[in-house]
């Protein structure tokens, strides 16, 4: 068939110009000359061929003319056929696009209303067929998974079943099977896979079944022995053989599950963990007791009484101990566990240590502040305690079972309850120890501010006192002596420094038991330090508020020794300062300030705060935390052995420069008193001209003006000696400044001041007013001069004013006669005798008139001063 191409030129009429050209072509290519064309016979020839030719093709043009209609029907029918199978076709076409973008909404979209939709929960027909994929596969691991599941419990059953059989240890060899199975399992299968943790599961079931049921055996065994109580009767033999064999066969299972249960298997701490399978079977009787009196609603579980589980337990260690130590230590060693490896008794107490753990733990958040702080640190005093009674019974974590790996690191000592519970947390620690500083001040605060907080105990109630408190509040040398000494010559404590020593000492009960230096430190800074900083500072403000007070411009100022109630009168508060009633508020500060230093100075040699002190100086982080907190000495710098004094020296030297300060102000309260009555007199003259009495026992008399300082110089030392140590503290000590300070105030003013001469009348009576003045200090010192014996204590009263009675026997000197004796001396041979004479008329003259204080040039100045010099 033609091309469509061709058809406009088959039905194209025939051109006659394009015919000619074409003949006139033929021609010329035939014949090219004219001669050719004359040869006749070529050219009929062409002629008849293409006449030929011609008709040929007229007879083809009309075959061609008759058929070409038929053709062009025939063409024109097919075409239309063709054109309707086309249009079929691209409907078709459309209707296939249409259907598979419904198939692939289905496949995508399952929302879509296909009705190729799946109804199997609105998957699509691909997710459908991925989950039924997916379903099959896990059919399958499901299938290998019950395998092997199947196959491990059939060997935990196989073990637990013949667990039953007379030897139980007979069937390890089947566990064995069973721990190597689960071996591969572990190493086969990836990580993250769940049947080799059911696997290690189920192995440790099998194996606490293995155990449990050896320790029933145990535990009905140990019944018959009457254990855990102490037997009444012999126990039969046959009882005794059975607790044996049982005992030996769970320690023979525990012993070969160390063999079999390898460290580098890495199946966790379950098989190694925990102490010996026997010791805890046995405690499983004691455990049933302890649920019943402290885990339950009875009346021996009490919050407030924590020690009582804690009595119960160290009764049990010390009752059974013979039977732990003897019986069970036998059956150890016999087992293949031998004594230097684990301890019988060690091993038992760390068996028994959680039962108290879990109490504690289970109390103590129901005790954190602000519920129950003060039965929070009852609770923790009570752990210590029991922390030390189990270390004082000779435990050793080192040599229990679950400690014995610990020997080959370097095992710790056992950190105690108290520090593995309470101190263990910080939140716990801090409400303890925030607890105990709120009692501590609250019970400071009632010290300090009792209506008899400042009263200084006789020797009766001191004896009460005492009897509750130890070494630290009694003096450790001069006051701690036996009934027989006189307790009048010891130092009587008020109330409120007896009761600060015992509740320093207290506060030292509860946390020395402390294992950290930690700990310990921060109790001692937070808690016992800032209670000495303030009664160390209550006493110095008391002191100063006395100062003021008793000036001259004072109205009102509050002062703790000098009254606890506000007076609205100042005048009248200002009086209770004077007199002996100031002299007690000044002692009643001394007193506290010594008894306290002298705790202080008894503590700082003890062993703890020894160590204490040592730690903090040698620890890094201690030393660092020393920087804010107040009343600390200075730390050493060259470490240990360059550690000097005591952990108390800085509040010992506090406290003694306020005693000091007392003294001091105990000296002047004294002195001002004798020196305001004392003006009146000393402002009279002493060049009377009148000639004593010729009658030798005619004495001069005192005056007036003297009488009421002589009375308070007495008054006031009789006073001081019936509230402080009168031989060993006011004769010594205050008695001596006393003296001097006034023997220094009567010679300035009696005796060197440029106004005053004397009359040898003058001079007698000022001799005599010196003897006044030592028989007023002997007695106002009676209780001392007795102590110390009549002629030592005689001389001890005179001595302070031998200065100024050297002075008056100078200026009391006869003018013109002989003194008594052959060795009584005039005022003018000692005149001469110290003006001219030599070392040897001076001796003379200081034998004679025992004089030994004043100097030559001072026994001159003196003599000058009468008026017959």
């Amino acid at each position: 068939m033609a091309s469509s191409s061709l058809l406009p030129h088959l039905f194209a009429l025939p051109s006659p110009s394009l015919s000619q050209s074409r003949a006139v072509e033929s021609i010329s290519s035939s014949y090219g000359c004219w001669e050719d064309l004359i040869r006749d016979e070529q050219l009929n020839q062409d002629r008849q061929a293409t006449q030929h030719e011609l008709n040929t093709l007229d007879a083809k043009l009309a075959e061609s003319s008759r058929t070409t209609p038929i053709e062009l029907n025939s063409a024109l029918l097919r075409t239309s056929s063709l054109l309707a199978s086309a249009r079929e076709v691209a409907l078709s076409r459309h209707e296939l696009a249409d259907l598979v973008a419904a198939l692939l909404g289905q496949l995508e979209d399952p929302l879509s209303t296909s009705p190729f939709k799946s109804n199997a929960g609105g998957y699509t027909l691909l997710e459908t067929a991925e989950l039924l994929l997916v379903a099959l596969e896990e059919s399958q691991l499901g299938e290998e998974y019950l395998e092997v599941v199947e196959r491990l419990l059939a060997l935990s059953e196989e073990v637990q079943g013949l667990s039953g059989r007379s030897d139980p240890l007979s069937t390890l060899p089947t566990y064995r099977i069973l721990y190597d199975f689960v071996l591969r399992l572990r190493s086969n299968l990836p990580d993250g896979s769940t049947l080799p943790n059911l696997a290690v599961d189920l192995l440790k079931r099998t194996w606490s079944g293995l155990r449990r049921k050896l320790s029933d055996d145990l535990v009905l065994a140990s019944t018959q022995t009457s254990w855990p109580f102490k037997p009444t009767t012999v126990t039969p033999q046959v009882d005794v053989e059975r607790f044996n064999r049982t005992f030996l066969s769970l320690l023979a299972l525990q012993l070969e599950g160390e063999k079999i249960h390898r460290p580098e298997d890495r199946l966790g701490d379950f098989f190694s963990s925990g102490g010996l399978y026997p010791m805890e079977a046995l405690l499983e009787p004691i455990k049933q007791r302890w649920r019943f009196h402290f885990e339950g609603e009875r009346a021996t579980n009490r919050l407030d009484k924590p020690e009582w589980p804690f009595t119960h337990l160290l009764n049990l260690i010390h009752d059974l101990r013979p039977t732990i130590v003897e019986w069970i230590g036998e059956l150890l060693k016999s087992g293949g566990v031998e004594a230097d490896v684990v301890d019988p008794l060690s091993e038992f107490i760390s068996s028994l240590l959680p039962l108290p753990t879990n109490l504690l733990l289970a109390r103590i958040p129901s005790l954190l502040p602000p519920q129950h702080p003060a039965l929070l640190a009852h609770t923790i005093h009570q752990t210590l305690v029991f922390d030390h009674s189990i270390r004082s019974e000779g435990y050793d974590v080192s040599k229990t079972w679950a400690g014995r790996r610990g020997k080959t690191a370097g095992a710790k000592e056992w950190e105690g309850l108290a520090a593995g519970v309470v101190l263990g947390r910080e939140d716990w620690f801090r409400a303890w120890i925030d607890g105990e500083k709120e009692f501590s001040l609250e019970e400071y605060g009632r010290i300090t501010n009792s209506q008899e907080a400042w009263k200084i105990l006789d020797s009766f109630e001191l004896e009460i006192e005492m009897s509750g408190v130890g070494g630290a509040g009694d003096d450790s040398d001069d006051d701690e002596k036996d009934a027989s000494t006189p307790t009048e010559d010891r130092w009587r404590p008020t109330r409120s420094s007896l009761g600060m020593i015992k509740l320093l000492g207290q506060i030292t009960d509860r946390y020395s038991p402390l294992p950290s230096p930690q700990h310990r430190f921060l109790f001692f800074t937070e808690v016992q330090l800032p209670l000495l900083v303030a009664y160390s500072s209550r006493i110095s403000s008391s002191l100063n508020a006395f100062e003021r007070l008793a000036s001259s411009f004072a109205k009102i100022v509050p002062g703790a020794l000098a009254g606890h109630a506000s007076n609205p009168n100042g005048m009248a508060e200002t009086t209770a300062l004077k007199g002996v009633q100031g002299l007690g508020s000044l002692c009643k500060a001394l007193v506290s300030v010594r008894w306290v230093m002298k705790g202080l100075e008894g503590w700082g040699d003890e062993m703890f705060f020894v160590q204490l002190w040592a730690d903090i100086n040698s620890d890094a982080s201690l030393r660092v935390r020393t920087a804010p907190v107040e009343g600390l000495p200075a730390l050493s710098a060259g470490g240990l052995s360059a550690i000097e004094g005591t952990i108390f020296d800085s509040q010992i030297s506090t406290l003694g420069l306020i005693a000091a300060r007392t003294e001091e102000m105990l000296v002047k309260h004294v002195c001002h008193e004798v020196e305001h009555e004392l003006k009146a007199h000393l402002s009279r003259r002493w060049d009377a001209p009148a000639p004593l009495s010729t009658d030798s026992e005619d004495q001069p008399t005192l005056p007036p003006t003297l009488l009421t300082p002589l009375t308070i110089l007495s008054t006031h030392l009789t006073y001081l000696s019936t509230l402080l140590p009168p031989s060993t503290y006011v004769s010594a000590t205050l008695y001596r400044s006393i003296v001097s300070h006034l023997s220094y105030h009567i010679i300035q003013r009696a005796v060197k001041a440029g106004w005053s001469k004397f009359s040898e009348v003058g001079g007698k009576e000022f001799e005599s007013e010196v003897q006044a003045w030592i028989e007023s200090s002997r007695i106002g010192l009676r209780s001392a001069t007795a102590a110390k014996g009549a002629g030592r204590g005689g001389k001890g009263v005179e001595r302070p004013w031998r200065k100024m009675r050297e002075m008056g026997t100078l200026v009391g000197l006869p003018a013109a006669e002989k003194g008594d004796g052959e060795e009584g001396m005039r005022f003018r041979e000692v005149v001469e005798l110290m003006q001219d004479g030599g070392e040897e008329d001076e001796k003379k003259v200081r034998k004679v008139l025992d004089v030994k204080e004043l100097t030559r040039a001072e026994i001159l100045e003196v003599l000058k001063r009468r008026l017959d010099y």
